[in-house]
């Protein structure tokens, strides 16, 4: 009985560690064998005006379908995201972005679009491309609306 009792609890703690991982993650697939076509992007990520670094996810959509996803690279002392975005056309797909933050499992739709064209590469390890992260508010904490202004006005 005691023996069970210590192979039961063994695997409830090895299982532990991957319990809710699921959950943290965003429903972003991409079936890389589906496209004809790819181009490279590199880039990084920015909030008002500062590097974001972390537990982002970046994928690259046209319409609702994903056609990449990256997780943040790091090389000679920067950090980027890589993506190989996909593609059945040679040129002319509208291609926006969405980073999935980990540690708030929220998921934010940036202030950037590419036109998909086929070998295309934007950005360079060096020089990536710059990517805007909107500023997201905390309405249960209360300093964070400090200084916004609650009047509108008709335009």
């Amino acid at each position: 009985m005691k023996y069970s009792h210590f192979i039961i609890c063994l695997i409830i703690s090895l299982l532990f560690p991957f319990a809710g991982r699921a959950a943290n993650n965003p429903d972003w697939n991409c079936d890389i064998h589906a496209f004809q076509y790819d181009m490279s992007v590199y880039l990084v990520l920015r909030q008002e005006n500062k590097p974001m670094t972390g537990n982002f996810m970046v994928a690259a959509f046209v319409g609702d379908e994903c056609r990449g996803i990256a997780e943040v690279q790091s090389a000679k002392g920067t950090s980027y995201y890589y993506l190989r975005v996909r593609s059945n056309e040679l040129s002319g797909d509208s291609v926006y972005f969405k980073v999935y933050d980990q540690m708030a499992n929220k998921e934010l739709v940036t202030s950037g679009s590419l036109l998909f064209e086929n070998l295309r590469q934007v950005g360079y390890p060096s020089q990536p491309w710059v990517l805007i992260l909107p500023v997201v508010i905390d309405s249960s904490d209360d300093s964070a609306l400090e200084g916004v202004d609650e009047t509108t006005e008709n335009l």
